[in-house]
């Protein structure tokens, strides 16, 4: 059976950059304040949702189109304001979530579907959908957790075969850090 589409057999590559740069820009604009980030946090986790599901990474194939629709929610979070306080209490409360979902998304994707790195792939969904909400609710703290989802992230693309999205992620491992410490 042909999971993903047929326009993605030859061009992969171009695809593969495609992804890198609207990702990549959604990253930098949403760094500077700009609203247009949110457009392009659509776009490029399409591309690389389909990119994944020609990749047999299922986790971060609902990890993209989460953040199709987390972009969305942080367009409108970026015109009110934070709906919960950020305490210690939370980041244990979301630290203990996210084991605990991405335990169960991946063992469900291994016994399940023929998913590739089940558990990795999972656990890298369901702490980025936790750093997501945080960031797009203003809270600076998840620069921190994408430091480290996004080196993790560096192997499992590169294992996967999309090495232009794992130089993505080692660049959206300087631009976490940068986010969390405000360099430049």
């Amino acid at each position: 059976m042909q999971m993903a589409p047929r326009f993605l057999k030859k061009s992969v590559p171009i695809f593969e950059w495609m992804a890198v740069l609207l990702n990549l820009g959604f990253t930098i604009l949403f760094q500077i304040g700009n609203s247009w980030s949110f457009l392009l946090g659509v776009l490029g986790p399409l591309i690389l949702g389909a990119l994944s599901l020609k990749r047999k990474l299922f986790a971060d194939v609902l990890l993209q189109f989460a953040y199709c629709g987390l972009a969305v929610y942080g367009y409108f979070q970026s015109i009110q304001i934070p709906s919960f306080q950020e305490s210690i209490q939370l980041h244990f409360v979301g630290v203990a979530c996210s084991i605990l979902v991405g335990l169960l998304m991946g063992l469900f994707f291994k016994m399940k579907t023929s998913a590739a790195l089940p558990l990795m792939d999972s656990l890298i969904t369901a702490f980025s959908l936790w750093a997501t909400i945080i960031l797009m609710s203003g809270f600076e703290s998840a620069w921190l957790y994408f430091i480290f989802i996004n080196l993790i992230s560096v192997v499992l693309f590169y294992k996967r075969n999309l090495k232009v999205i794992s130089l993505l992620f080692v660049v959206y491992t300087l631009l976490a850090i940068q986010g969390y410490f405000h360099i430049l």
